[in-house]
């Protein structure tokens, strides 16, 4: 029987609610972390890399020059802050923690 696999910080599951594909980025990146920590770790790494991505399409939208995607780039651009910081998408990793550590904090 495999193992369950870690889950993703509810603040990130409502965050990208309609990203699904990022959700699916954000599973696999947890599935083969050891720990808590590395999967706190690899959570952090993936959403800088989330937030480059959106800084390079915001980019884009500003060199063609238009004002609906750049408003969309930024938009998401600001969410990926709060995703990334710790008093929003990283801010309630409790789940996570009990995946590794269980209710006792013993493994």
């Amino acid at each position: 029987m495999d193992a369950p696999l870690p889950p993703i910080p509810p603040r990130l599951r409502e965050a990208f609610a309609d990203r699904p594909q990022r959700l699916e980025r954000l599973q696999r990146a947890l599935a083969d972390a050891s720990d808590f920590e590395a999967a706190r770790s690899r959570l952090q790494d993936l959403l800088s890399a989330f937030i480059a991505e959106a800084r390079d399409a915001l980019e884009a939208a500003q060199a063609q020059a238009d004002p609906a995607a750049i408003a969309r780039a930024e938009r998401d651009l600001q969410g990926l802050f709060v995703a990334r910081s710790a008093n929003g998408g990283l801010g309630d990793l409790d789940e996570l923690w009990r995946h590794f550590h269980g209710e006792s904090g013993a493994r």
